[in-house]
């Protein structure tokens, strides 16, 4: 089974789905999403190490397990899912610094979106009440609770996300950075002892 921060080989599809490529990935779904998924959740890696944006590079100093045949990189901006039985073998594993470091820019390429004034005063007017029987939102004294669209658009200008997107146990932390959310709630890392 794929484990989170493994270095696998993997035949990787073009995208007209007729022919595929041998590439190396990083597995960066959690694992508990891993045993119970025909498909895993990876992040390519190259070793043209070229000026990208979006990328983490690494190398032998860098794996727990395995070697690299030469310095590389994490494109955090090419991500797949793919069935495992595209899996063709495991070569190693990164460090949970290049993992941590793999997630962050992820969340980065997934940052909050541009909204312009008049997006953001439509949809406020559009849907701004009528939710308070469904809003999970522990902070009842904020004058957004209750109001999706209000409180969607708020966190998402601030780089974030509405506290229903959370587990209830992280909503109550008031944490709402997207950061937070990928480690407690979407891709989190692996825990180490």
């Amino acid at each position: 089974m794929p484990e989170q921060s493994e270095i696998i080989l993997i035949n990787i599809p073009f995208s007209d789905l007729k022919s595929t490529k041998r590439r190396p990935v990083v597995v960066i779904s959690k694992n508990e999403y891993n045993n119970k998924q025909n498909d895993i959740i990876v992040a390519a890696i190259t070793s043209n190490i070229t000026s990208k944006d979006y990328t983490v590079e690494f190398d032998n100093d860098d794996m727990k397990q395995g070697t690299l045949p030469k310095k590389s990189c994490v494109r955090a901006d090419k991500i797949y899912s793919l069935d495992k039985s595209l899996i063709i073998k495991k070569f190693g594993v990164v460090s949970d610094d290049i993992m941590a470091k793999t997630i962050n820019m992820i969340s980065e390429v997934l940052s909050k979106p541009e909204i312009n004034e008049k997006q953001m005063s439509s949809c406020v007017r559009s849907i701004n009440s009528g939710n308070e029987n469904h809003c999970k939102c522990t902070f009842t004294d904020c004058d957004k609770w209750g109001k999706c669209c209000s409180c969607v658009l708020f966190h998402r200008t601030k780089g974030g996300l509405p506290g229903c997107f959370f587990t209830e146990a992280a909503e109550k932390t008031g944490n709402r950075d997207v950061d937070y959310f990928i480690k407690n709630v979407g891709v989190p890392l692996k825990e180490t002892n």
